[in-house]
C-alpha cells in the first residue's frame, strides 16, 4: 500500500533512493504553504485550476490537492509554485514499505509499529520506526547514545557498530585522553 510523502520535508531529497521519478499520483499534488501564508491560499489556486483540496494536514501547511482531468501534474506544480504564498508543490510521489526488521522480537515492540494488538490504537506508535526502517537501515556516519546504566556490546546487533574511543587504550588503567575516565573506551 502506497503512503502519501511530502509532510513539510521535500521527499526528494529525503527519499529519493526509493522512488522513481514516475512513480507519482497522476491526479494529485502536494502543496505546502509559506508560514504565514493566509489559510485560504490553496483554496483560491485550487478556484483558478478546477482543482480541489482532498486533504489538510495543518501541522505541516500541507495540502494534497486533486487535479481536473486536464491538468498534468507537471503544469499543476508550475503553477502553484507559482504563487508567493506556496513554499513548494510537487508530485505525489508513491512509497512502498520494502524492509521489515528482522528481529525477532520485533512484532512484540507495539511502541515501534502499533497495529492496534492486544486491543491497542492502530498506528499509536511512539516512533513511526517501520517507517523510519524503510528510510535508512542506518549509517556508519550515524551516532546514537545509549543513555542507560549499561548495554551488552556483545549483542548481535549491536556487536559491529559499538563506537570505540580512538583517544583511550583498553584496559590500561589510565585515563589517556585526560577527561577524567578511566578506560572508558566505550563511552
Amino acid at each position: 500500500m502506497p503512503i502519501e510523502v511530502g509532510a513539510g520535508a521535500r521527499p526528494d531529497e529525503a527519499l529519493s533512493k526509493t522512488r522513481p521519478e514516475a512513480a507519482h499520483a497522476p491526479d494529485r499534488v502536494l502543496v505546502k504553504t509559506r508560514e504565514g501564508a493566509p489559510t485560504q491560499a490553496v483554496e483560491a489556486i485550487n478556484n483558478k485550476n478546477n482543482a480541489r483540496t482532498k486533504k489538510k494536514i495543518q501541522r505541516n501547511r500541507l495540502s494534497v490537492v486533486e487535479l481536473p482531468r486536464e491538468l498534468s501534474v507537471a503544469e499543476a506544480v508550475e503553477r502553484y509554485e507559482a504563487s508567493p504564498a506556496v513554499e513548494y508543490a510537487e508530485p505525489n510521489y508513491k512509497v512502498y514499505g520494502e524492509d521489515t526488521p528482522n528481529d525477532p522480537y520485533y512484532p512484540k515492540l507495539y511502541g515501534l509499529h502499533n497495529t492496534g494488538h492486544s486491543g491497542g490504537i492502530a498506528d499509536a506508535d511512539v516512533v513511526d520506526a517501520l517507517e523510519a526502517w524503510n528510510d535508512t537501515t542506518g549509517s556508519v556516519q550515524t551516532s546514537v547514545a545509549v543513555i542507560d546504566t549499561g548495554i551488552d556490546v556483545n549483542h548481535p546487533d549491536l556487536k559491529d557498530n559499538i563506537w570505540v574511543h580512538g583517544g583511550e587504550t583498553p584496559n590500561n588503567g589510565i585515563d589517556d585522553d585526560g577527561n577524567g575516565y578511566v578506560d572508558d573506551v566505550r563511552g
